[in-house]
């Protein structure tokens, strides 16, 4: 039974497919995971917030080091 509120395996299962709609939805690998945290409307609607430009950023940077 799935029960993404307590278990991490849910949980990350759950976030992988809501990346993978994500990468469908948007142009290119950034702006899904810019949807993923900030929303997809304001992705689309080319908003990008500061903390947003951060932690694309920051996700980019994690997977140059461990799949350069």
């Amino acid at each position: 039974e799935l029960n993404e509120a307590t278990s991490a395996y849910d949980n990350i299962k759950m976030g992988v497919k809501y990346l993978e709609i994500l990468l469908t939805e948007t142009p290119n690998p950034r702006d899904a995971v810019a949807a993923y945290y900030q929303g997809l409307a304001p992705t689309q609607a080319g908003v990008y917030y500061p903390d947003t430009q951060d932690y694309v950023a920051t996700i980019f940077a994690v997977k140059l080091t461990y799949w350069p």
